[in-house]
């Protein structure tokens, strides 16, 4: 199920992003090269049996969208003169059809965390987290 998570995540990026470089199956970090670029990844955080004598468990985890670019903060957060990136990329996860098109049971929104790097081109990269629950 995180494999179709995934792609279906990918998928709903290199639409709406076509300029930004996939970088999820790359090694850690990103190459400075090809910025803008983002990356993703699902982890869980518990599991449990859905009932006595049904094979599947109610998953709980994490969607994690990874961005990395050189432009400045604003264009990540919105800020005044800014595009909202973060916004953007999570109308993008969260569109119809719903539920990254029903692989997931919830999908919300978590948050947005940015950090950046300093020296002659100031590279930020920053955090957009949704919590999921799956069955599977």
């Amino acid at each position: 199920m995180s494999e179709a998570l995934i792609v279906e995540a990918r998928q709903r990026l290199a639409a709406a992003f076509p300029d930004w470089y996939d970088a999820t199956d790359d090694p850690h970090p990103m190459p400075d090269s090809k910025l803008p670029a983002y990356a993703v990844t699902v982890g869980y955080s518990s599991s449990e049996k859905l009932g006595m004598g049904d094979a599947r468990y109610f998953r709980q985890g994490a969607l994690e969208i990874t961005l990395r670019t050189s432009s400045p903060i604003d264009s990540f957060t919105g800020e005044a003169g800014g595009h909202g990136g973060a916004q953007q990329f999570e109308a993008a996860i969260l569109a119809a059809p719903r539920y990254l098109a029903g692989l997931a049971w919830d999908i919300a929104p978590e948050g947005f965390e940015v950090d950046h790097e300093s020296g002659a081109e100031r590279i930020s990269e920053g955090n957009l987290t949704f919590s999921i629950e799956v069955i599977e």
